[in-house]
């Protein structure tokens, strides 16, 4: 954990008085959770430029007011009731929160006010541009459908039935209009889960790293998320059995073709045997699919709905966004006829109804062919892109990171060889005038971050890889730097 706290100065405060402040009112802000674990005191100490026993007398404080625990072996940890035992000069907003949602990580909200600036090259935003999109075609469609096609008639079956026939049918997906359930983009399709299935204090196993973890509707809900570790060839199935008997995880929650953020595809031998695992545990799975399609040489493994289909253990959820173009924030779920009813109740009582305008148009678009002859295209362009930031990468990077070479999808995920600081390396890095999602809010430890070529200009993504590797070098010196002052 790299906090943004600076000790001494001006503050007139006892630096141990100034660390207590600080963790009162991280907590109180939300930035951390019931549970959630503080530095080390060696590594505070150091981080701080001060001496050992600073930081002791400071967790000695917070121990004594409740607001954190210490455990052998475990360290340092937020208390579960932290809330309700802050100091009375707080406003305690526990009830409020607990109700309500989590706030968005300070990372994930410091990239997201720099993404708009147009001088910052953009290789952080995890979306498809508008210029990979055949666009004059896509207007003449547009227009073609608005001129041919009553929208006042909406069906809301119409949407559901070319997703089977056409969407699905093309993945070897065999699906009912029945199995499956529309919603405005896969975080309704998560709410919808999590108000269904879950229930506070339940546990879910979540591959690690995964852009799952910046999902703040599992922990507003109270669940708990577990890590499931993933290597090159996803997921490691037999780790679920250690997870179950641990924590008696509920689901097991994969993006298992080009997951989010590191590319990786999980095997076919991993897959079964996953499906096995959990068929034998009772355990269901959660497979997301967003970038399937997206494929570079055309291959596509299986989804683990289609291989399991006949006996209910998975439940798929993804969005057409890729396919159609992001102005069509459409997404699914696709499970038995059962669990489709429940979903579909809680959907319309929580008023979660997608657009029937937005829903007509994607449907047109799919009976339309017009996905089918994009796909290739949208193929070909990503394959040129990740080639053009592999070379980069090559050129620029020296010894400075690794990474995962994908088969599909538009991340990159890299590993930073050395010492890194995340906040540091994220303000060097705009400083540089390009920007990149370090890897700590996926769920992982630092040292890490994810490559997105899909949203930045393709004549730009030289010069960003360019910027990033300098950003990289730059905060690796400083930091060794920093030690040895």
């Amino acid at each position: 954990m790299t906090l943004q706290l600076n000790v001494g100065g001006q503050n007139s405060k006892p630096i141990y008085k100034q660390i207590v402040q600080y963790f009162e009112e991280m907590i109180l802000n939300g930035d951390l959770d019931a549970g959630a674990p503080l530095p080390t005191e060696r590594d505070l100490a150091v981080q701080l430029g001060v001496n050992r026993s600073t930081i002791t007398t400071a967790y000695a404080e917070l121990r004594a007011s409740g607001l954190v625990y210490s455990k052998q072996g475990s360290g340092t940890r937020v208390s579960h009731n932290a809330w309700d035992l802050l100091p009375q000069r707080f406003v305690n907003w526990s009830n409020v929160r607990n109700v309500s949602f989590a706030p968005m990580l300070p990372i994930a909200k410091r990239i997201l006010e720099v993404t708009s600036n147009q001088d910052v090259i953009n290789l952080a935003t995890g979306r498809l541009s508008n210029d990979l999109y055949p666009q004059d075609s896509y207007k003449l469609l547009m227009q073609q459908i608005l001129k041919n096609t009553d929208l006042t008639r909406v069906d809301e079956q119409e949407l559901k039935k070319a997703l089977a026939s056409h969407f699905f049918a093309d993945q070897d997906i065999v699906a009912e209009p029945y199995e499956l359930l529309t919603t405005s983009g896969i975080q309704q399709a998560i709410l919808l889960l999590i108000h269904c299935l879950l229930s506070p204090g339940d546990s879910v196993a979540i591959e690690c790293p995964s852009y799952t973890y910046t999902n703040k509707l599992f922990t507003s809900a109270g669940v708990k998320m577990v890590r499931l570790p993933i290597d090159k060839q996803g997921i490691k199935p037999e780790e679920i059995y250690e997870l179950y008997n641990r924590h008696r995880i509920k689901m097991v929650i994969t993006n298992p073709t080009y997951q989010n953020p590191t590319g990786t595809t999980l095997t076919i031998e991993r897959r079964k045997k996953l499906l096995e695992i959990c068929s034998d545990l009772h355990v269901p799975i959660i497979e997301i699919d967003c970038f399937s399609t997206l494929s570079y040489n055309g291959d596509q493994p299986p989804s683990l709905y289609s291989l399991n289909k006949t006996k209910g253990l998975v439940i798929q959820i993804g969005n057409i966004t890729e396919a159609l173009g992001p102005e069509l924030d459409i997404g699914w779920l696709l499970a038995s006829k059962n669990l489709i009813e429940r979903f579909e109740d809680a959907k319309y009582q929580m008023g979660l109804g997608a657009s029937s305008f937005t829903e007509k148009i994607a449907s047109e678009l799919l009976l339309s062919g017009y996905w089918r002859d994009n796909r290739t295209d949208l193929q070909e362009n990503l394959t040129r892109r990740k080639d053009i930031t592999l070379s980069a990468l090559k050129q620029y990077a020296g010894n400075s990171l690794t990474f995962i070479e994908p088969e599909g999808g538009f991340y990159l995920w890299c590993k930073l060889n050395g010492m890194t600081r995340e906040k540091d390396l994220l303000e060097t890095l705009i400083q540089h005038g390009v920007v990149a999602v370090p890897g700590g809010i996926y769920g992982v430890d630092k040292g890490f971050i994810r490559l997105s070529f899909a949203h930045c200009e393709e004549e730009r993504i030289n010069e960003g890889v360019k910027r990033l590797c300098n950003a990289i070098g730059e905060t690796k010196h400083k930091l060794y730097s920093d030690s040895i002052d």
